[in-house]
């Protein structure tokens, strides 16, 4: 039994590591980074900070209500909202632009 375990949990690592790994047959599509806005990076590091300080409470031992974590996800979610919101203008005004340069 223990060497069928030890078989299992090998068979496990080798898939593992071969999941993690692109496909031979594939290569990877590989596309030029488009430019952001540094405002979007910006909101969205703020929201990553809110998620880092909740995690670190938790795991500190802090008690935090449930309450407060509910308040805490909302205020992110409509950041959340509002970053979406702008990054679809953006790409919007980005797609304008795009067109009224393009040679006709």
């Amino acid at each position: 039994l223990a060497n069928a375990d030890r078989d299992d949990e090998a068979d496990s690592v080798v898939i593992a590591e071969l999941s993690s790994r692109p496909s031979p047959r594939k290569k990877p599509i590989r596309r030029a980074a488009e430019p952001v806005d540094p405002r979007l990076i910006k909101a969205v590091n703020a929201v990553g900070g809110n998620i880092n300080q909740i995690a670190k409470a938790i795991n500190s031992g802090h008690s935090i209500s449930s309450l407060e974590v509910l308040h805490t996800l909302t205020q992110m979610s409509r950041a959340l909202d509002r970053i979406a919101d702008a990054a679809e203008l953006l790409t919007d005004n980005a797609r304008q632009n795009e067109k009224k340069e393009a040679p006709e």
